[in-house]
């Protein structure tokens, strides 16, 4: 159980860090796109100050320079963008490993209540049952065993979790402990 506990908080401590690291892309993200809309506007801005200039004279060199700024600017953000689905998908990957590995311990724990109980072959969480009549039956039957009948007549509540007999049992218990086909 500690080691369970453990192993939550390493697990938890990972994805912290992992949106930690996330956060920071998206906000990368944020910062190029804001860069790109500031260099559509010092293009626009320049555009309009040529039109407006008399002789229409050209800077060749403040152009290449937003050009390039702006080719840059574009690679970075696909790069973000890159870097935050890799983060998404390593999240929702751990995440869905973590699902199934929980999923496989209860299907164990399951499988055992079901060898202790009930024997090898019998999955008690498999049963379906083909009337009405049958499962009162089989909840007659338990319920014989969970009370005695000649204390009481009313049928009993199933008991919370599954009760397995100690070994120093009474005889009345010693005969199911060894029996694997009885139900």
């Amino acid at each position: 159980m500690k080691e369970n506990i453990i192993k939550e908080k390493i697990a938890n401590k990972t994805k912290i860090e992992a949106n930690i690291v996330l956060k920071g892309v998206r906000s990368k993200i944020e910062d190029a796109k804001n860069r790109l809309t500031l260099l559509d506007i010092l293009v626009k801005l320049r555009k309009c100050r040529l039109r407006d200039c008399v002789n229409k004279r050209k800077n060749l060199l403040l152009e290449e320079s937003l050009s390039g700024l702006k080719i840059l600017w574009q690679q970075k953000l696909v790069n973000y963008y890159k870097e935050e689905n890799y983060l998404k998908n390593m999240l929702s990957t751990a995440e869905a490993e973590k699902h199934k590995k929980r999923e496989n311990e209860i299907q164990e724990i399951l499988t055992e209540w079901d060898k202790i109980l009930f024997g090898p072959n019998f999955k008690y969480h498999e049963i379906v049952f083909d009337n009405l009549y049958t499962f009162l039956n089989i909840r007659k039957d338990w319920d014989n065993c969970v009370v005695n009948g000649q204390e009481t007549q009313s049928s009993s509540n199933i008991p919370i979790g599954w009760i397995i007999p100690s070994v120093a049992c009474n005889s009345d218990w010693a005969k199911y402990l060894n029996n694997v086909d009885v139900l």
